[in-house]
C-alpha cells in the first residue's frame, strides 16, 4: 500500500460527514447537499438520508469531509451510485441514529462507492470502504469501551487533543473506534490493525491507558 493510499483510507475512517454534488448527465441541473453518513459494515458503501429531489440526478460525487481540504490539506472525492430505501434496513438506520441522531427526513440511501480520488491517486471503492470483520462482536466491544466513560473521555484528549464532557463509543472496527461527542463523531485509531476479539480488547485497553 502506498503512503497516499494509506492516508486516503485514514481520511475515510476519520470523517462521517461530506457534501454530495449531483447533476444530470446533460450538465444543466446541478445540486448540492450536506450529508452525514455511516460506513456500511458489509463494506463498499456509505449510508445516509437524502432529500428526494436529489434522487432524480445521475452523476453523484461525495466530497469528504467537504469540498475544502481538511486540517492536513486532504479530502476525498467519492464517485457513488445511489440506491434508495428498501436496501437500507432497520439495523442500518438505527446505527445511523446512534452516530448522528434523527436529523431531517428524507430517502434512505445506500451509496455504493465505485471509486475514490485522493489527490492524484485513484482507489477502488471496495478498498476505500472495506468490510468490518469485527461487526459480529462490535456491540460487545462498544460496551467494553463504554465501561468507564471518564477513561474514554481522557482517551479522546490523549489521542486527539479534544476535550469532551461526555463520550460514547458507537462503533468499533479493525482500525479503531468511533466516539460520539457533543460536536459529532470523533475517530480514535488503534496503534495497529486488529482482526479478532482478543486483539481488539487489547487494543481498546491500550487506548484507555493514556497518556500518549
Amino acid at each position: 500500500m502506498t503512503d497516499q493510499e494509506n492516508k486516503a483510507k485514514t481520511c475515510m475512517r476519520t470523517y462521517r460527514q461530506g457534501r454530495l454534488i449531483a447533476r444530470h448527465s446533460d450538465g444543466i441541473d446541478t445540486r448540492a447537499e450536506d450529508v452525514r453518513f455511516i460506513l456500511d459494515p458489509a463494506g463498499g458503501a456509505i449510508i445516509f438520508p437524502l432529500s428526494s429531489a436529489m434522487m432524480s440526478l445521475e452523476e453523484c460525487v461525495v466530497y469528504v469531509p467537504d469540498e475544502s481540504p481538511d486540517d492536513n490539506g486532504d479530502w476525498l472525492e467519492l464517485q457513488v451510485e445511489l440506491s434508495a430505501d428498501d436496501e437500507v434496513d432497520e439495523e442500518l438506520r438505527d446505527r445511523h441514529y446512534a452516530y448522528h441522531d434523527r436529523g431531517r427526513p428524507g430517502v434512505w440511501v445506500r451509496a455504493r462507492v465505485a471509486a475514490c480520488r485522493f489527490g492524484s491517486t485513484i482507489i477502488d471503492g471496495a478498498e476505500i470502504a472495506p468490510p468490518n470483520t469485527l461487526a459480529r462482536i462490535e456491540p460487545a466491544l462498544c460496551r467494553a469501551c463504554n465501561a468507564d466513560r471518564a477513561k474514554l473521555a481522557a482517551a479522546c484528549f490523549a489521542h486527539r487533543r479534544v476535550h469532551v464532557s461526555e463520550a460514547t463509543t458507537v462503533g468499533v472496527d479493525n482500525f479503531g473506534v468511533d466516539v460520539r461527542i457533543a460536536l459529532g463523531v470523533l475517530r480514535v485509531e488503534f496503534d495497529a490493525r486488529v482482526d479478532d476479539e482478543a486483539s481488539a480488547r487489547q487494543a481498546i485497553a491500550r487506548l484507555m491507558e493514556t497518556p500518549v
